[in-house]
């Protein structure tokens, strides 16, 4: 990493027991600011200037937001990725009903009708169930570690409605909203015979009201018919069951919640700007 003044350094987690007393000090210092000890690329020693340190310091904090935003999972996504998977898959508890736990549980039953709580029966090794519904998980009485949302690979889209029976060839672009910083979701169609160009094709979203991260209202009418569909086929979306519908004049609208690792595969050139207004938030 490098600093606005051309400063590189890189992070070390234990201090060098080659390093002069006063340099294993400075490294003690960083260790209890930021849990790693800041070195100089250059000549691989802790760094002691405060006006440099000042800035390092917020740049590790931006990119300990980053990687936070990558990895945490909102109570809601928790709940909709829990929906996702099948009776038989193992899951990891981390809490169960408020008490801290390190355990594996297989998904035995589970209830997803939307409109419903989602409610699940999860079995110990011993073959003992217990009951888990979606308020205590959004209340977060009980957490789980889940394997992750298994996506297609990446190929050619194609969008297919009564208009298009055949399908047309689209791409992803993802942005946010400017106010409340929803999630953006567009799809581009080629404009010329060769594909070398690409341009605005539909939005797939509806900016409505404010949501969590990769959460947002889809347009599934007019134009946009077989929209939940199409994202569901391609696994870059699934219809919530925890976040409400809402009513938009005479049609109903529906939340998705959207796969961070498609949208990145599908749309990696404009992709990086959402996860960058999540951070900055």
């Amino acid at each position: 990493m490098r600093t606005s003044y051309g400063l590189e350094f890189n992070t070390v987690t234990e201090i060098n027991p080659e390093w002069s007393d006063y340099d294993k000090t400075i490294a003690e210092c960083h260790l209890a600011n930021t849990g790693v000890v800041i070195v100089d690329t250059e000549y691989g020693q802790p760094i002691d200037n405060e006006y440099d340190l000042e800035e390092i310091y917020r740049l590790l904090e931006k990119e300990n937001k980053k990687n936070a935003a990558r990895v945490i999972r909102s109570p809601f996504q928790l709940l909709d990725e829990l929906c996702l998977l099948e009776p038989g898959s193992t899951i990891h508890c981390t809490c169960l009903h408020g008490k801290d736990m390190d355990n594996p549980l297989t998904l035995k039953e589970k209830n997803c009708r939307i409109g419903d709580c989602p409610t699940f029966v999860l079995a110990h090794n011993d073959g003992s169930t217990v009951r888990v519904d979606g308020e205590q998980i959004m209340e977060g009485s009980c957490r789980f570690d889940l394997p992750g949302w298994e996506t297609p690979p990446a190929g050619q889209l194609r969008y297919v409605n009564r208009t298009y029976l055949d399908g047309i060839p689209v791409r992803l672009e993802v942005f946010s909203y400017d106010s409340p910083g929803n999630l953006y979701v567009g799809l581009l169609s080629p404009e010329n015979d060769n594909g070398t160009s690409w341009g605005s094709f539909t939005d797939v979203t509806v900016n409505m009201r404010p949501l969590p991260p990769y959460y947002a209202f889809v347009k599934e009418y007019s134009e946009n018919e077989g929209m939940g569909e199409f994202l569901t086929r391609n696994g870059i979306a699934c219809r919530s069951h925890v976040i409400p519908d809402i009513q938009n004049g005479f049609v109903t609208m529906h939340a998705y919640l959207f796969d961070r690792e498609r949208l990145a595969l599908l749309a990696p050139d404009t992709f990086p700007d959402y996860e960058k207004s999540l951070v900055e938030e």
